[in-house]
């Protein structure tokens, strides 16, 4: 009996082996995919923002106090006619009452619950606005909306009165699923309710934000498996075999179930940064596995003949070792890159990171591991070469390409154009990338033509706009708040604000409520109780509105002013038209640049017609028969008493309220708008708040700006992390300061091609597509060193052209994974999420220029330099690989 044969018990122990691995990577997968159900998705901006930032902690704080930030607005338009009519009022009246008993809803304001302040003989009474559904009803609504322009006109119906909005607001602190839910309500009952006539358009940042969020979901749905097939399909046409397309996807599907699983495992939220790991899967663990089959296929190509399961695993394994390395040299300098996403402020970003790196090391190891056990599973009978080539002449499988030919001629004859071409192209980028738009206005991630932004349109077109910023003052002292100099600031900044920012729309304080108020209750007094002797009136001198400065003269800077002058005799008997035509033919007169309307709003006040005299905020404790101020922050408290409306939306206390809100709304959230609307509130508070008081600014518009400052910041700390990180694992490499600059050429070209296509494009900087810059140096730093690996191979090879040799694998193999990646990604231009589209466009411009950088600008480079860490220690330099010697 012989001595058994070592070899020939070898195919059965790797059928062994590899059948272990196979049930391991099995039982992984089915183990991490059962974890995937429980993610926990949130596409919101909100997630964004570090919990200990400051605009997080004043928005939490306004909430506790004030109530949602994040109002919906629900709005009832007509095409034809007005909402005055009684059969518009009450289905407004219907919508109402059915939003109110949502669990999920804490107020609804419209013209139907809204409350109404009127005089009465007992002073004041509040009553609401609306009192029935019939004509009688809408027209008396009509008067009481006249009567009091401020508070409703802009706020909960238009000036022509074709477009009423019903405001929803979540109870404080509602998550997405609340919101989520109040938005299927309303689009329940718009549904429920539409006519050719009557429309219901939707806005509010909680809307947008639940919109954000089945966008998203329906992207991950559709547009990852489009993207994922047409890759696939340029694979089947550059390898022209299903298993050259079949193995590199279960491994890529095997490294992302166990990314997500291992989200749903560990609690990661899933965020819109999450959405670019499979993007980046698809990317950098297809160019993993296309390495992988091209050696494959490369070495087949120079066998003739019938291969057993013996030689074929020697070519599966003599592949595998020429690439191995280059493979996790490529991993480690990728994941490395994206581990810099640490040093981002953001959570999501640094979230994004983490497992971008482990997704790489996941695409290594189903690479490397699963795709030679497929291999050897698939070829277990051996290969018949004869059969497996369509072309059977081993020279023409083994000749150069012509388009690779090509490039090898142009690397070695047309530097200088190259070079030209590249000091322009840097030039010419870094010249526009301070052009770039930096910011994350959330309507422009929608489509113009989209119903979300077409009624968002509406309401800053009819109303006063639907962005927020919300101004939290707190005072030193309870009560302080109804001092009435502090109670004149806030008008002053409402004037202010208006005066300088024509996207201002309105400015919501308290004090309409308060002036509305003193006006009623004094409606029937004398200005001033103790008359002092009259004295001869210039109507147009001692009668003017006055300036700010005058105004501020007032109370809150601790002064008083003088008494008014009274209403000289013989006035009181002249109607409102005897004094207009008198007062019409004196400003003709004189030439007065003054209008007739101003001339007599400003005498009218003097006279108290119909109580013009007190609509004001009290700052002269005389006008009022009282001797000090404090009295008069008495009067506006006994005046919150008396009034049995809602002003919580307002301040944190009814009776001595120590904090107010003040919200600033506007028609439009661009970027450069809200920088300088909160650097004008800023200044603004700054100069006029004493000492001790405090000012805070949030509100969603706010946290909208914070955010584009922190994806700035992020941008720039990453970008420069992850290069000195690859640079610095490069060198270590190849042992070699050059080696790290020269793997940075794919990566420079990939961020350079992004930053100028933005610009070309107009694309903006945002929380999607900044995050595009870490992919590029993903794929770039893969490319750059899968060639230089393969190129120092070639040369301490001793290759008679190692050019030559490294253009027909790895050469051909970043073109295939470059061709149908970049065409793959194109399919996210069918997205309705603007930024998925961009995000698809760069990100294929970024493949292209990684790509022709790699195969053009680098492979010169190398030629040029010819550097150290190319050959062995101590072996010359082989004459057949300089440029000008060939």
């Amino acid at each position: 009996m012989g001595t058994p044969d070592p070899h020939e018990d070898r195919p059965r122990r790797r059928a062994r082996r590899d059948a272990a691995v196979l049930a391991g990577f099995i039982l992984v997968t089915v183990v991490l995919g059962t974890q995937i159900p429980k993610i926990h998705i949130d596409s919101s901006t909100e997630v964004f923002i570090p919990a200990n930032h400051e605009i997080a902690r004043i928005n939490e704080r306004i909430e506790r106090v004030f109530g949602s930030i994040d109002p919906i607005l629900m709005g009832v338009e007509v095409q034809f006619g007005s909402v005055m009519e009684p059969e518009v009022l009450a289905l407004i009246g219907s919508l109402t009452a059915s939003l109110e008993a949502d669990p999920f809803v804490a107020e609804v304001i419209s013209l139907t619950n809204t409350d109404f302040i009127e005089g009465s003989l007992e002073g004041m009474n509040v009553i609401p606005l609306l009192e029935g559904y019939t004509a009688a009803d809408a027209e008396l609504l009509d008067r009481r909306l006249n009567d009091w322009e401020e508070a409703y006109v802009g706020n909960i119906v238009s000036r022509d009165r074709g477009l009423a909005v019903i405001i929803v607001r979540p109870a404080a602190g509602a998550q997405n699923e609340a919101n989520r839910r109040i938005a299927e309500h309303i689009a329940e009952l718009s549904e429920e309710y539409r006519s050719p006539n009557i429309s219901f358009p939707v806005a509010g940042l909680a809307v947008v934000k639940n919109e954000i969020n089945r966008s998203v979901m329906t992207d991950i749905v559709y547009l990852i498996p489009i993207v994922a097939v047409l890759i696939l399909g340029v694979m089947l046409f550059s390898f022209r075999r299903w298993e050259g397309v079949l193995y590199p996807l279960l491994s890529l599907l095997t490294a992302g179930i166990w990314v997500v699983g291992i989200m749903g495992a560990l609690g990661i939220t899933f965020t819109m940064a999450s959405l670019l790991v499979p993007v980046l899967l698809l990317a950098i663990g297809s160019a993993y596995g296309i390495h992988v089959m091209s050696h494959f296929y490369e070495d087949l190509s120079h066998r003739t003949g019938f291969l057993g399961a013996r030689q074929v695993d020697e070519v599966i394994r003599g592949g595998m070792g020429n690439i191995r390395v280059s493979v996790i040299l490529a991993g480690v300098t990728t994941a490395g890159g994206f581990i810099a996403q640490l040093t981002s402020p953001l959570g999501p970003f640094r979230a994004f990171g983490v497992l971008s790196a482990l997704g790489v090391v996941f695409s290594q190891v189903t690479t490397l591991l699963l795709i030679p056990v497929l291999l050897r599973l698939r070829y277990r009978a051996g290969i018949d070469t004869a059969r497996f080539h369509s072309d059977r002449s081993v020279e023409r499988r083994t000749k150069t390409p012509r388009v690779f030919a090509a490039l090898r001629q142009l690397v070695l004859t047309g530097r200088r154009p190259a070079a030209l071409l590249s000091l322009t192209f840097l030039v010419v980028t870094l010249a526009v990338i301070p052009r770039i738009d930096v910011g994350t206005d959330m309507m422009r991630f929608f489509s113009p033509n989209s119903t979300m932004v077409r009624d968002t349109e509406t309401f800053n077109r009819e109303l006063n706009g639907t962005g927020l910023v919300s101004v939290l003052i707190e005072a030193p002292e309870n009560g302080a708040v109804l001092d009435p100099g502090f109670l004149r600031t806030l008008e002053l900044f409402d004037e202010y604000m208006r005066r300088n920012h024509p996207n201002v729309r309105s400015v919501e304080t308290l004090v309409p409520s308060i002036k509305r108020i003193n006006r009623i209750m004094n409606a029937d007094r004398v200005p001033y109780e103790v008359l002092e002797e009259a004295a001869p009136m210039d109507f147009f001198g001692s009668i003017g509105l006055g300036d700010d400065s005058d105004l501020m003269a007032v109370g809150f800077t601790g002064e008083e002013a003088d008494p008014e002058p009274s209403l000289p005799p013989g006035f009181e008997t002249l109607t409102y038209e005897e004094l207009a035509g008198m007062f019409a033919e004196a400003l003709l007169e004189t030439g007065s640049d003054r209008t007739i309307g101003d001339f007599l709003e400003s005498f009218f006040s003097r006279t108290n017609y119909n109580g013009a005299a007190f609509d004001e905020i009290p700052t002269d404790p005389a006008k009022y028969g009282l001797e000090t101020r404090t009295e008069l922050r008495d009067l506006i408290a006994q005046y919150l008493v008396l009034f049995s409306g809602n002003l919580d939306m307002f301040i944190d206390d009814g009776l001595e309220p120590a904090a107010t809100i003040v919200t600033v709304r506007l028609d439009s959230e661009e970027r450069g708008i809200l920088v300088q609307v909160k650097k004008d509130i800023v200044d603004f508070w700054n100069h006029y708040l004493p000492d001790g008081w405090r000012s805070s600014i949030g509100g969603g518009s706010s946290l909208a700006l914070v955010l584009s400052e922190l994806v700035t910041r992020s941008q720039y700390l990453s970008l420069i992390g992850a290069l000195v990180i690859v640079w610095i694992i490069v060198t270590i490499m190849f042992r070699s300061p050059v080696a790290g600059l020269i793997g940075l050429i794919p990566v420079v070209y990939a961020l350079l091609g992004i930053f100028l296509f933005m610009v070309i494009f107009g694309f903006s900087l945002d929380i999607v597509t900044s995050l595009l810059a870490s992919l590029a140096i993903g794929v770039g730093v893969d490319y750059a060193i899968h060639f230089m690996s393969a190129y120092r191979r070639a040369v301490r090879a001793g290759t008679a052209d190692p050019l030559a040799y490294v253009y027909r694998a790895t050469g051909s193999a970043i073109a295939y994974n470059a061709l149908s990646v970049g065409i793959g990604f194109l399919g996210l231009v069918i997205s309705r999420f603007i930024p998925i589209r961009q995000m698809g466009i760069l990100f294929s411009v970024a493949m292209l220029f990684a790509c022709f950088s790699s195969l053009i600008v680098l492979p010169m480079v190398l030629e040029k330099t010819n550097p150290r860490f190319l050959r062995k220690p101590g072996v010359p330099v082989p004459v057949n690989i300089l440029g000008d010697v060939r």
